[in-house]
């Protein structure tokens, strides 16, 4: 008796089952090797950080260096802040520093093993300002800092509505300035005039930039001598050049 059988019946499906379990198999072992991978990363300490004053400082002036680090994570670390100073730890921290000298630094965080090397610019000292003249005449203008004659800047002449460049205070008192205008000229019929005025500008805060505004109705003493007589007088700015 011969009997019949099917092949396609019998081997199709069996070869069919076990290609289906085969690419079951390699799909699982890439999702397993991918979750690996994934928690591998994870773990590699950062050595990223920021400063809490950006990349510029005043002197004095307490930044910190923030890692990218969750804080309080049980890891090494090294802050170099390019000066000779170092600091170290076994906890992921902000770390606080302060600058006593101007300058450009390189400072670097190692955790456990991995540097990240960024520069910070120190300015030249705790405060700084410019003055902007939105005068319609340039005048001569100098400027003091809390009475600190180490602080004095002189502008020279500011031309009429310009920016003047920064000026740093390293004055350790309030940050007062004050602003001292004057000068000499000719006026109509060939008469002298000299000019001056001192004004006190509110304390700038430390640590920080201000831009003080020099406008037309600022008060001026003038003085002139006519037909032999000395004359003061009192008048804005802007009626000074009109003499």
């Amino acid at each position: 008796m011969l009997y019949y059988v099917d092949l396609n019946a019998t081997f199709v499906p069996l070869i069919m089952k076990h290609l289906y379990l085969f690419l079951v198999t390699i799909l699982l072992f890439n999702v397993a090797c991918n979750k690996l991978d994934s928690n591998d990363a994870a773990v590699i300490p950062q050595s990223d950080f920021k400063f809490s004053s950006g990349n510029n400082a005043y002197l004095t002036q307490v930044i910190e260096v923030i890692p990218t680090e969750a804080k309080s994570k049980s890891l090494d670390w090294t802050c170099d802040f390019g000066n000779g100073v170092k600091v170290s730890g076994n906890t992921i921290t902000s770390i606080p520093y302060s600058y006593v000298k101007e300058g450009n630094y390189k400072v670097s965080l190692t955790v456990a093993g991995n540097t990240t090397t960024q520069n910070i610019t120190v300015l030249p000292g705790l405060r700084s300002y410019q003055i902007h003249s939105k005068l319609s005449q340039d005048l001569f203008v100098s400027t003091e800092v809390a009475g600190n004659r180490k602080d004095i800047h002189v502008f020279r002449t500011i031309k009429a509505n310009t920016l003047t460049d920064t000026a740093y205070s390293i004055s350790t008192n309030d940050g007062s300035v004050k602003m001292i205008i004057y000068g000499v000229f000719t006026g109509k019929n060939n008469v002298s005039y000299s000019y001056r005025t001192s004004s006190l500008v509110p304390p700038l805060e430390q640590y920080k930039h201000t831009v003080i505004e020099l406008k037309d109705d600022e008060p001026l003493y003038v003085n002139y001598t006519l037909n032999g007589k000395d004359i003061e007088l009192y008048m804005p700015i802007s009626e000074l050049f009109k003499l």
